[in-house]
């Protein structure tokens, strides 16, 4: 299961070559049911994505933080269990402040953020 996750994620990268500059990603498969992926997307538009997700059958937790090219959040994603929203542990930090938020995935987010990086930049 995990192993098909980052075939999956590593398949997503390369369809997002073309709108990163730079990418630093550690992926490591401690046994067959334990996996951190973390790292840093420098994307075209200036924003950068950083990221850790822990994979497991037992847990999950992950943090998002996509920031543009001041630093300046644009979204985080977490599952951090400091904010009692109704989607606890799972929220969505962004200017307007915490939100609810489904369990994201890094794909999800690299989706998220294809799609708004695509309205910004002449391709």
């Amino acid at each position: 299961m995990i192993r098909d996750y980052i075939r999956e994620l590593e398949q997503k990268l390369r369809e997002l070559e073309h709108l990163i500059e730079k990418r630093e990603i550690e992926i490591e498969i401690i046994t067959e049911e334990l996996a951190v992926v973390k790292g840093e997307l420098h994307f075209l538009d200036g924003s950068v994505l950083d990221f850790m997700e822990l994979l497991s059958p037992n847990e999950y937790n992950y943090r998002f933080h996509w920031m543009d090219g001041e630093n300046r959040l644009i979204c985080r994603w977490d599952s951090a269990p400091h904010h009692r929203v109704k989607s606890f542990p799972y929220q969505k930090h962004t200017t307007r402040g915490v939100e609810n938020s489904r369990q994201m995935r890094l794909l999800d987010v690299l989706e998220e953020v294809e799609e708004e990086i695509i309205k910004k930049v002449d391709l």
